[in-house]
This record gives structure tokens, sequence and C-alpha cells, in this order.
């Protein structure tokens, strides 16, 4: 046993800082075999008995996947392999940091399990970490009561590796939800779509529930927050052509809109799949102007407006203030030396094409507003309203589509490691024979 692992076991974490794939080729022989996964049947007739809950089902999460056939590993002898091939400069085999994951049995092995994750993701394997050990990792942080160590490595992407499958964000989604634990719930909806992993309707859905419960608490953010939170709400409802689809696309480009005005054009798209182009504003307007002009078959929500009427509101005021203050800047400054950070503004400013003023658009939203207003196309329902009926017509039908999906997933990734067994095994009799040829 390596004093490594002998401080894991006196609960001394690491402290990583830097960053980092996969030769097949473990240095430990396994016969890891996932021939049974995923065998009980879906309970669909139960689930469309349970029309007026709001999160998923237990039978969602009770799959087959903890009575796979697996072999046993000692965590001790997996950790001194890996710590010796490390301290050779060896690969460590993605099947090896797989067999590490699917051995953890209780929650003191998280936290070691973590660091040879971090330790994969910085090796030259990194490329290599299989899908379904992240799934196994997410379930096993889950089992153990750890989810802040799933949460954790989330966010930390670059740093561990950590991009889960749709049925692994749904199920943090659905945990999170349970627990009314919704800044968490926003966090992993973020993460899916910043991972651009929003593309299958359920996970949309247990999205859009934990942004808009979030957002319902009326929390304090940081525009770096509004900017995620946007980015959540964008991509999880511009594909749902009703009213919890158009409200939220309306409240994503309110916030989007925000922070271009405030902070600039590069502030919104950095770090996110957004267009590169000026007036966010705009497109919610355009939203606007696009459900008055349907034929009723999607509203926008009373407080989706009222939320687009704020922000314009908020910039108009701050608009006000800040040529006030640039005003009495000037007359105190006169000839002397301006303050290189407005310069620096100021500079950027000028990059970006002439904007539309706030008073315009304002104007143009209360025209758009008396509009919908007239085809009856506001919604006296509150957001929450709207997306917990959504919810509730929605998720038993989703739940059947995506355990399906799930096994056949499942299915997949076992072919994958099969394949993967039997070329390590290939690979460790090739070296035998070496081996022995070398001894004559």
């Amino acid at each position: 046993m390596t004093t490594r692992w002998l401080c894991f076991r006196i609960q001394t974490q690491p402290n990583p800082r830097v960053q980092g794939g996969d030769h097949v080729i473990g240095k430990m022989a396994a016969t890891f075999v996932l021939s049974v996964a995923l065998r009980r049947p879906c309970r669909a007739a139960t689930w469309l008995k349970q029309l007026n809950r709001t999160l998923l089902s237990d039978s969602y999460a009770d799959t087959s996947w903890e009575s796979r056939r697996t072999e046993a590993f000692s965590l001790d002898e997996l950790a001194q392999s890996m710590d010796t091939a490390y301290e050779k400069k060896y690969p460590v085999s993605s099947l090896t940091i797989d067999r590490f994951i699917n051995n953890i049995s209780s929650r003191a092995d998280i936290e070691p399990a973590e660091y040879y994750l971090y330790k994969f993701r910085h090796s030259p394997n990194s490329c290599f970490l299989r899908e379904w050990t992240i799934h196994n990792w997410v379930r096993k942080c889950m089992k153990y009561d750890s989810v802040d160590k799933t949460l954790y490595t989330l966010r930390n992407k670059v740093q561990y590796g950590i991009f889960p499958d749709p049925f692994a964000f749904n199920l943090l989604l659905d945990h999170f939800l349970r627990q009314k634990d919704y800044r968490a719930a926003t966090a992993v909806a973020v993460e899916a779509a910043l991972q651009e992993s929003l593309d299958e309707p359920l996970t949309q859905l247990l999205a859009l529930d934990a942004l808009h419960n979030f957002l319902h608490t009326n929390p304090i953010l940081q525009w770096e927050e509004e900017k995620n939170v946007a980015v959540g709400l964008l991509l999880a409802g511009r594909t749902l052509h009703n009213t919890v689809g158009r409200s939220s696309m309306l409240m994503s480009y309110a916030l989007f809109g925000k922070v271009e005005r405030v902070h600039g054009l590069r502030a919104v798209y950095t770090r996110a799949p957004l267009l590169w182009t000026q007036g966010y504003l705009e497109r919610g307007l355009a939203v606007m102007e696009e459900v008055a002009a349907s034929l009723g078959m999607a509203h926008l929500t009373k407080d989706s407006v009222a939320f687009m009427e704020q922000v314009l509101c908020d910039l108009r005021q701050a608009e006000v203030r800040a040529a006030d203050k640039d005003d009495c800047k000037a007359e105190d400054a006169g000839d002397g030396e301006k303050d290189p950070m407005a310069v620096s503004r100021s500079f950027q400013l000028e990059l970006d094409e002439p904007q539309t003023t706030i008073a315009n658009l304002q104007e143009k939203f209360e025209s758009l507003k008396s509009a919908l207003d007239k085809a009856s196309h506001i919604s006296d329902e509150s957001m929450i309203t709207a997306v917990t009926a959504l919810v509730q017509e929605k998720l038993p039908e989703l739940e059947g589509e995506d355990l399906k999906a799930f096994e056949e997933r499942v299915h997949k990734w076992e072919v994958q490691r099969e394949e993967l067994l039997h070329a390590e095994d290939e690979t460790k009799e090739q070296a035998k024979k070496e081996l022995q040829s070398s001894e004559r």
C-alpha cells in the first residue's frame, strides 16, 4: 500500500491545479463484463398513472445498473498500480480508472476516486475517459451521499473531464429538485447548457423546471450568473413552440440584453454557444412580435413580459445615471488626465456597432405589449404554473422514451467495453510471448 493511498485514509485532500487521454492497455488483468445490464422492463403503465407528480418516478433511476455482472478489485491495489504507472511515466488505461470507480463501496472512497480522475485527466490518455465511467461516477456520488463532489467536478470539467450523458444530467437535476435546492439544480442545468447537452426533451424540461423555480426565489445574481441562467433558459426553451418555450426565450434575451448593454457583447458570448452579433434585446422584442402575430398556438406569461419590461426600465435608469455621472466627471476633471478605465470602456463601445437606444426599445415594447393584450396572447398564469403544468403533461411519456434511449446507449457501452477488454487481453498475451522470447 502506497503512502499516497494511506493519506486518503486519513482524509488528506490533494490540491490539484493543472490540466490534460488512453491506451487501452492496462497493467492489471481484468475480466470486467457488462453483459446483463438493464434487463428490467420499463414500467410505462405505472408512470402513466402518476400524472400529478412533477419529478421523475423512482422507476426511472431504478434500472439494473447496480446489478451489472462485474468483478471485484481491491482499491488499494488499483491505487498502487496507478501510482507506480504515473511515477514511471507509463500510461494508465481507461479500464483501470473505470475499475476504480466501479469498486467504490463507501463515501470514504469518493475522495481518492476524485484524485485519480484528476490525475487521469492530466495524463496522455485524458481524452479516453469513457462515457460509462463518467455515468458511474455520478451514480456512485449520489449513492454515497457525495453529490457535492459530482457538482464540483462537473463545474471544473476542464480539470476532471466530467461530461455526463443526458441520463446522468437528468438524475442530478431530479436529485436537487426533490431537495428543493434550486440553486444547485440551476448549476446543473447551466452546465448541461454550456456542454451543449440540452438536446433531449426530458433534460430540457427538468432544466426549465430548475431555472424558473430558482428565478422565482428572486435571487440576487452577479452579471455572470445572469448570463449563465440566460444560457440555460435559451437552450432549453428554444425548441419548445409553446408558452413555456417562448416565455423562456423572452426572459433569456432580456438577461442577455442587460449583460450586452452593460458589459459589452464579448461578455455575452464568451464561453457560451451563442451568437456573436449584437441585438439581444431586439431579439427579445422579436419573440414578442412573433407571438403577437401567431394564431394563438403560443402565449407569453404575464411575468415574462413584466420581466422584459423591468430590464428595460433598469437599463434606462442606469443610462440616465451614467450620463449624469459622466457630465459631473467632465466638469470636475476639466482638462485633466482621463480615467484609463473609462477610456478603455469607451474604446470597447466604439468597436461595437451603433445600437438602438433604450428609449426606442421601450417604445417598441409598449407597442408590442398592447398588440399582445389586444390579441389575448398574454397568459394570466405565472411562469411557475405554466412550467409545472407542462412537466405534469409531458413527463410520463418522456421518461419512457428516455429509458429506451438509455438502454440502447448502455448496450453500445457494453460492446465498446468488450472490445477494450479483448484488446487488453491480446496485448497482455503478446507482451507475455515477447518476454518469453527474450528470456530464451
